[in-house]
């Protein structure tokens, strides 16, 4: 798996590329701290390249999402393929942070709620 991280205006994406499971989930967990360290509020996780994910990865955005809520922060996810959107919705991950169809919706959507 490879992770990194850009921003777009106020907005830092996470991109992840492979399989977010427990054997690479460190990883994942990692990157999302030096996140965090970064104090970035807005962050959308771009799954463009995602092919699956595990509970482990689950548990790491979830964390990750209570810590950006904490501060004030969004979390949503972007562009995941069928397999990945099925396992949020089975996991009610749904719930927590929406999901869009690319990066630039869910940047249009960040947008309009910071007007």
């Amino acid at each position: 798996m490879e992770v990194g991280f850009s921003k777009i205006e106020n907005v830092t994406i996470l991109s992840i590329k492979g399989r977010a499971d427990v054997s690479s989930a460190s990883k994942l967990e990692g990157a999302c701290k030096k996140i965090l360290e970064l104090q970035e509020k807005d962050i959308i996780v771009d799954g463009t390249q995602l092919e699956f994910i595990s509970s482990a990865g689950l548990r790491v955005l979830l964390r990750l999402a209570k810590e950006v809520k904490k501060n004030a922060g969004r979390l949503a996810v972007a562009h995941v393929n069928d397999l990945v959107r099925n396992i949020f919705e089975i996991s009610g991950f749904v719930e927590l942070f929406p999901i869009y169809d690319n990066v630039v919706e869910a940047l249009s959507h960040f947008q309009k709620k910071s007007q």
